[in-house]
């Protein structure tokens, strides 16, 4: 099983970005479908950031792949670039979340997530310490 993203670095700058001093965020709501997870995160207020305001609202996306689990963290009220599927393959369309050997826990608040083999070990954990 592996993390699905445009690139690696996006995944842990994203996990990065969550953990900043300057900016918490909480899940202020979350959609289920058979494939996967939609939620809106927050930023919970915070003092002064010294490298620039903190994006308000930020849309994370949780898809389950045959082998893979395919995460994304985005502004949700701006644009963001993509790479475009020309230069980085999307891979395979998703599945049912009850097909495949690896499972999404998630925090509230803050917000944070791991992804855990159905072995019991962790393939990714965006808190307290980064691991991947």
């Amino acid at each position: 099983v592996q993390i699905v993203s445009s690139t690696a670095a996006s995944l842990i700058l994203a996990s990065l970005a969550l953990k900043t001093a300057s900016a918490e965020y909480s899940l202020t709501s979350i959609k289920q479908s058979p494939n996967g997870y939609t939620g809106i995160l927050t930023a919970t207020p915070s003092s002064l950031n010294p490298y620039g305001d903190d994006l308000t609202s930020l849309t994370f996306t949780y898809s389950c792949l045959p082998t893979a689990a395919r995460i994304q963290i985005s502004p949700s009220d701006s644009p963001a670039f993509t790479i475009p599927p020309s230069v980085v393959s999307e891979g395979p369309a998703p599945v049912s979340c009850d097909d495949v050997t690896y499972d999404l826990s998630y925090t509230s608040s803050p917000f944070t997530f791991t992804v855990t083999h159905e072995s019991g070990d962790v393939l990714f954990q965006s808190s307290p310490d980064l691991s991947y």
